[in-house]
């Protein structure tokens, strides 16, 4: 098939001769390093962000079907929202008065859930003297430092998962720890622990109600 772009959420076919298998892999094989390569052939799919210098940077899916390898890209900004930006409520701004429990945004795929918390942590970064610890897969937007010191830990490249990068988060001495995804029991768990024991946490959950996601 030819590229398609998703533009307000209608997808248009671009111009040109479709791509082949090969010219296919050879685009998106481009884009992969040694150890990403290894990952698609061993689990069929991969989760990544890629940096186009000039271009910015994109958060994507390569996977394998029947016809042969293609990948599903989205933009992120260079710059993290603010909460303003998204046109989130004022009072969204009280977790900066917060010291400990856990913040949990909520959605469906592709409702904004990572752009929102992406919001809440420049909010944090910029209004508070805290360390922030985020665990991520993939990395999406990056932080600078403002006013908090802001560590991002990438699961499969700086951490064997969520369960082992949160355990080991509890001894990195962070005020305010984010986690892009909380996928099963063991995250959420550790997670509710972290909320109990003086830390604030910020996550996202693939639930559609409040009493879903409960």
């Amino acid at each position: 098939a030819v590229p398609i772009m998703r533009v307000n959420g209608q997808l248009l076919r671009l111009q040109g001769e479709p791509l082949s298998p090969e010219r296919a892999e050879k685009l998106l094989g481009a884009l992969l390093s040694d150890a990403q390569r290894a990952r698609l052939l061993e689990h069929k799919q991969l989760d990544a962000c890629f940096h186009v210098e000039n271009d910015g940077r994109y958060r994507a899916n390569v996977f394998i079907d029947r016809k042969g390898i293609n990948g599903a890209f989205r933009v992120i900004p260079e710059q993290p929202p603010t909460i303003t930006e998204l046109g989130l409520p004022g009072d969204v701004g009280e977790i900066t008065g917060l010291h400990q429990g856990i913040i949990i945004v909520t959605g469906s795929a592709g409702c904004g859930k990572s752009t929102t918390l992406a919001a809440l942590v420049n909010l944090v970064n910029e209004t508070r003297r805290d360390h922030v610890l985020s665990l991520e897969d993939p990395v999406e937007f990056v932080h600078p430092f403002k006013s908090s010191l802001i560590n991002q830990r990438e699961i499969g490249k700086h951490s064997q998962s969520f369960g082992r990068a949160l355990r080991a988060a509890l001894r990195e001495d962070p005020d305010v720890i984010v986690l892009g995804e909380m996928r099963d029991c063991e995250t959420v768990s550790q997670a509710l622990t972290a909320a109990e024991t003086g830390h604030v946490v910020l996550a996202t959950l693939n639930a559609t109600t409040a009493h879903k996601a409960i």
